[in-house]
């Protein structure tokens, strides 16, 4: 999946991420093990696929979100401080402008 998604993101104008092999190994492996108590050998194949596609856009769309704030070409590739930075990024940050 992560293979795929770094030919695929450039294609749309994202940045091409690299992510780390300790986040493809572990998280990974839990979306294999799930997909494959769930479906299988399909549900660990379309698992695995799945997650390495989102481990690789989700610090796609972080770059665009850093480099507003100043941060030149700067991701992270932890999902938990991924999905903190979008949050603040596209709900909490435009609440606290109101205020």
């Amino acid at each position: 999946g992560t293979v795929i998604a770094m030919f695929v993101l450039p294609v749309f104008g994202l940045a091409m991420i690299l992510p780390g092999m300790l986040t493809n190994f572990f998280a990974g492996g839990t979306a294999g093990i799930f997909g494959n108590a769930v479906g299988g050998r399909r549900g660990a194949i379309i698992g695995g696929i799945f997650h390495g596609f989102f481990i690789t856009l989700l610090p796609a769309l972080l770059v665009t979100i850093f480099n507003q704030m100043g941060f030149i070409n700067a991701t992270a590739t932890d999902v938990d401080t991924v999905t903190a930075a979008l949050l603040y990024a596209w709900i909490i940050g435009p609440l606290l402008k109101n205020f």
